[in-house]
């Protein structure tokens, strides 16, 4: 059964394969079950495994090419439909480099992966890289692109009707522009910070569980998680905000030609003709990072370009809440 499942997803991606912790998160089977699989289609000649960095590359055999003029790139970024245009992106960059896709669960998870050397771009939350840029300062490379749209604020009801003074509970992710976002409404609306309980979460699944479960007030999170969420008020970041929720980050010491290569595609970037084309490019986003999505429905995301690094470096709120971590 996983093994059928692990050929299945190898005729899927064909020649991009696939890392093999990224496949081992989709199989969600033991490591060592998913090493002994693996091992034995190995050695049966059905697949190939390139040892690259930390991690494995999984090629079914017949579309594997051996070209070692390119070289790779390994993209990491959370799953978050706000990031459909990387679809463009990645695409420019095939035609000179072999392209690794790597997903994680938040933005520190994301930012873990830059600094130790797991992947080489990251698109990722901007308090996160501005955090991990003051503690390793001369190991990250920020990028001035990014964007702003497609999360929310979720309440099952409206935020008018909250008590002033009483206590709330709410769901956000740490160190994130969630975060931010959430004490930002807060405050514009009048709620009392001290009365205000703020639990992190390193699982944007396990975070729309206790909200059904109604352990919380509300959750400040992206799409696609927001959207099978009904009968709820829905605040959006991009009408508050008019700060880059993500932005893009390398390694310092990636290939100097890779980030100008990078930056030089990043500029080239046809804003017009990614929103004119914004379903069928959303679509293949959604199949290249294995989201699961129930229904579509529009949403608004504002790609920016010569973002002001020195100006948002002002715009992390301190917090001084009560956390409870999850």
């Amino acid at each position: 059964m996983v093994k059928e499942k692990v050929l299945k997803i190898l005729e899927e991606r064909k020649s991009e394969g696939i890392v093999q912790s990224e496949l081992l998160k989709l199989l969600k089977v033991s490591k060592s079950y998913l090493s002994e699989i693996l091992s034995e289609l190995e050695y049966s000649d059905k697949i190939i495994r390139k040892r690259i960095k930390k991690d494995y590359v999984i090629y079914l055999r017949n579309y594997y090419k051996d070209e070692p003029e390119k070289d790779y790139i390994k993209i990491g970024f959370i799953k978050a439909l706000e990031y459909f245009y990387l679809i463009p992106i990645i695409e420019k960059l095939r035609n000179r480099y072999r392209i690794l896709i790597k997903t994680f669960d938040n933005g520190i998870e994301v930012l873990k992966g830059l600094i130790n050397n797991i992947i080489d771009v990251a698109l990722a939350p901007l308090p996160t890289v501005l955090i991990f840029n003051i503690i390793y300062k001369n190991m990250l490379k920020i990028l001035p692109y990014g964007s702003i749209g497609g999360s929310h604020l979720i309440l099952r009801r409206s935020i008018e009707s909250y008590d002033k003074t009483g206590e709330v509970k709410f769901g956000t992710t740490p160190l994130s522009s969630m975060e931010q976002f959430l004490i930002r409404i807060l405050e514009n609306f009048g709620l009392n910070l001290d009365n205000v309980r703020i639990v992190y979460y390193t699982s944007a699944d396990k975070m729309v569980k206790d909200f059904n479960k109604k352990y919380l007030d509300g959750i400040s999170i992206w799409m696609p998680y927001s959207m099978d969420l009904k009968n709820v008020f829905e605040y959006e970041y991009s009408k508050i905000f008019e700060i880059p929720c993500c932005i893009f980050v390398t390694r310092s010491t990636i290939n100097e030609k890779t980030r100008e290569n990078l930056i030089e595609i990043l500029n080239e970037l046809n804003i017009n003709n990614l929103m004119k084309n914004r379903k069928e490019i959303l679509m293949k986003f959604i199949k290249l990072s294995n989201i699961e999505l129930k229904r579509y429905k529009n949403f608004d995301v504002k790609i920016l370009k010569d973002i002001n690094l020195r100006k948002i470096n002002k715009f992390i709120i301190p917090i001084k809440n009560t956390y409870i971590y999850t």
